[in-house]
């Protein structure tokens, strides 16, 4: 699962230029709308282990979704200051909750009813670029 475009919307309130460390890659499903919201952009989708490397030296990241690699190198960088997520992530996998707060300040996206919705969808492209927060798909 990844969040909807809302929460790329939300980033680009706060911010104008980004570096995008993309899994799978430049055919990700909803790229090409994240990029229109920034002005400035830089895309790193390399090996593994330099796209890992490139994430540990970040000062402030958001994570995409709900995997374990943002988070994986967020517990380990000496770096990170800012950390934006939404709430689409699994509790017993690697997540947020795990942070240092005493050097990090979590932000966190509340996305009401979007991981039922997700899993609910038939159309989850669709899901991506309709969300809202303040609208709750299905019924919550």
């Amino acid at each position: 699962m990844t969040n909807p475009l809302y929460n790329y919307q939300k980033l680009a309130t706060q911010f104008s230029s980004i570096t995008i460390v993309l899994e799978p890659g430049p055919q990700h499903v909803m790229l090409r709308h994240i990029l229109e919201l920034f002005s400035s952009y830089r895309l790193i989708s390399s090996s593994v282990q330099a796209d890992f490397f490139a994430l540990l030296g970040c000062e402030t990241t958001a994570t995409s979704g709900m995997g374990t690699f943002p988070i994986a190198a967020a517990l380990l960088s000496q770096s990170l200051r800012h950390l934006y997520f939404s709430w689409v992530f699994i509790l017993e996998d690697l997540n947020p909750d795990m942070i240092d707060r005493r050097r990090t300040e979590v932000h966190a996206l509340r996305l009401r009813g979007f991981p039922r919705a997700w899993r609910n969808s038939h159309d989850r492209r669709a899901l991506l670029h309709r969300y809202r927060t303040d609208e709750c798909f299905p019924k919550c």
